[in-house]
């Protein structure tokens, strides 16, 4: 921008340049877009990824100004029978995002300064696991799992952008097993002209 000045006697001062710098408000959260928000896991898989394809997607208003600084995966319906026995992961990795995962809480954490589609790209291969042999013994059958995403830093109070994506659990019925105090096998004796012999001891 020019700016010049003139006096009451039109008199014109030199001629300043004056730049501007526009600085954008990063007043929006990002957003994080699933399009398939639910799926199912069958007892004895061992590890399903929860989006198919690249149904997801993160979004951030801003992002003319701002990437997305971190991200969390978290199981929000936990405790009960079998929990202890399930787990997420992420099987890739990105040169800019560091990943952690806390088995007790079930949380991955996505840390580190990078574009929507990096992000997007990493929260895709989130995986899910449960080594639970009987799901109908569950007291819930389905599992919660979240996904938040945020582009200020953790000291900064704006809440994240969040979505869910509901796991149905389904169980199998299974054979039933005979054993014998826990062998799996019986040695019985029978003796010719003794009568009915006892194939196993109660």
């Amino acid at each position: 921008v020019l700016v010049t000045v003139r006096d009451v006697y039109g008199e014109d001062s030199p001629t300043v340049r004056v730049t501007l710098r526009y600085v954008g408000e990063n007043a929006n959260r990002p957003v994080v877009i699933i399009s398939d928000n639910e799926t199912s896991i069958v007892e004895g898989t061992e590890q399903k990824v929860l989006v198919t394809g690249s149904s997801l997607r993160v979004f951030d208003p801003d992002d003319d100004f701002h990437t997305i600084v971190s991200a969390t995966v978290e199981i929000i319906n936990t405790g009960g029978r079998g929990f202890f026995k399930e787990d997420l992961s992420i099987s890739a990795t990105s040169p800019a995002i560091t990943v952690t995962y806390d088995s007790v809480k079930k949380i991955v954490t996505l840390t580190g300064r990078a574009s929507e589609q990096e992000y997007s790209r990493m929260l895709n291969l989130v995986k899910y696991s449960n080594r639970e042999k009987d799901l109908g013994s569950l007291s819930l059958t389905f599992r919660v799992v979240r996904y938040s995403v945020s582009d200020f830093s953790p000291d900064q109070s704006l809440t994240p952008g969040t979505s869910d994506v509901i796991i149905h659990l389904i169980n199998i019925n299974d054979a039933p097993e005979v054993s014998f105090a826990g062998l799996l096998f019986q040695l019985a004796t029978y003796n010719e002209s003794a009568g009915p012999a006892r194939l196993a001891e109660n």
